[in-house]
């Protein structure tokens, strides 16, 4: 693989989001591997809190085919938006005499039919996140038929890749449940890594404050308003003054450029009004790396709303820095956490978030052994270096299979 040195990932967009994350980290492990690894993208988020590496020059990022923001009903075809633009992208990419031997796709695998009519002799590995054509799955007969061409481009795009790799066994499953004519395809599992926090350790309050946080782009999908209602519903199982002693922190990415962005979190901060609640609610919104990591250090506990999640960054960040995490028993979450070892899993209900909750509270050992015990695991199993001894595997079978072809 030694003369195989060029390596791009293009992408739609690069901000603060899991994906975005497990892109930057997919790049460090091919440039350790020997690859020049460079990301091609359309939209680079390059704010305060923006990830260091992408601004440090650690990550060789190039921005190309950059589209305004759309309007009205051409904003509501986002995916075929997106695809217009991507493949806009390896256009531009082409014409300024790139010519990668790997090809690595996460976001949009509808483009990859196109990057190997242009790069013919490229490898091109997908990772794989959850199908497209799951998570649009719900609409009347005019929106299915709409999806029609959108899920077939994305059934040729997968088949059309020399290996796939899914990000959990959820993933993997949901993938063969969507597209039966993949079912040959092994999908192996690659678990995205998490680096070592930058603090030490977490402190505990010396004023007994418990602090439940809760880390996530502020998004429609990511079922925030679970979380707010169950510290609602944990008033009911605390006394009056051990109540007063909770924080909800809400902290991720925030696009005010989105409507529908913008109605989630008033939305949230109406439904801690309405609850009663919205004196020890705090929203963060945006934070940087260090700001981040002054809230993870204030954390007594980690509340992951969202049901269904893919994979899950967060519960494996908490781990990491010794927090136990409850949340929702469906998806990757169940692969990552151990309920009742390393946290909580449980069904999408406030009032079974908030038992948990207030056993916490009110054994915080219990809560700390927990906590340690994730810390374990997450070092064990989803470290960087796990990911990327995993992920560059992947890579050799997706380049041995491109030179049989």
């Amino acid at each position: 693989m030694n003369e195989l040195r060029q390596a791009v990932l293009p992408r739609p967009w690069l901000g603060l989001s899991g994906g975005d994350r497990w892109a930057i980290d997919a790049a460090l492990a091919l440039q350790a591997a020997g690859w020049k690894t460079t990301i091609w993208t359309s939209r680079h988020v390059r704010a305060e809190a923006a990830f260091p590496e992408t601004l440090d020059g650690r990550v060789p990022i190039e921005v190309r085919a950059e589209t305004k923001r759309a309007a009205g009903l051409w904003d509501r075809c986002r995916v075929w938006r997106m695809i217009f633009r991507q493949r806009a992208l390896l256009k531009a990419m082409k014409r300024e005499g790139q010519n990668p031997q790997l090809v690595v796709c996460d976001v949009l695998p509808h483009v990859v039919p196109l990057a190997r009519r242009l790069w013919p002799a490229a490898t091109v590995l997908v990772y794989c996140h959850y199908p497209d054509k799951l998570m649009a799955s719900a609409g009347g007969w005019l929106y299915r038929l709409y999806r029609v061409p959108l899920d077939s481009l994305e059934r040729r795009g997968l088949a059309a890749a020399d290996c796939l790799v899914a990000n959990s066994r959820f993933t993997a499953a949901a993938i063969r449940a969507a597209f039966p004519s993949l079912a040959n395809h092994g999908l192996p599992v690659v678990y995205p890594g998490v680096g070592l926090p930058s603090l030490p350790a977490r402190c505990d309050q010396a004023s007994g404050e418990r602090v439940f946080l809760t880390v996530s782009r502020f998004d429609p999908r990511k079922g925030l308003a679970l979380a707010v209602e169950s510290f609602a519903a944990l008033r009911t199982h605390l006394t009056a003054e051990e109540f007063a002693r909770c924080r909800l922190v809400m902290a991720g990415g925030y696009d005010d450029q989105l409507g529908e962005v913008r109605m989630v979190l008033a939305a949230l901060r109406r439904q801690a009004e309405c609850a009663g609640v919205a004196a020890q609610v705090e929203f963060h919104l945006n934070v940087n790396g260090e700001a981040l990591e002054h809230l993870w250090s204030r954390a007594f506990a980690v509340v992951h709303p969202m049901d269904g999640e893919h994979f899950g960054i967060v519960p494996v960040e908490a781990m990491m820095r010794g927090l136990p995490v409850l949340a929702v028993n469906r998806g990757g979450p169940c692969e990552t956490i151990v309920d009742g070892a390393t946290g909580a899993l449980r069904p999408a209900e406030a009032e079974a978030f908030a038992r948990v909750m207030a056993e916490w509270f009110q054994a915080p050992g219990k809560a700390r052994v927990w906590g340690a015990a994730g810390e374990r695991r997450a070092k064990a199993c989803f470290s960087h270096e796990s990911f990327s001894e995993k992920l560059m595997a992947a890579v050799d079978v997706a380049v041995a299979r491109r030179a049989l072809r």
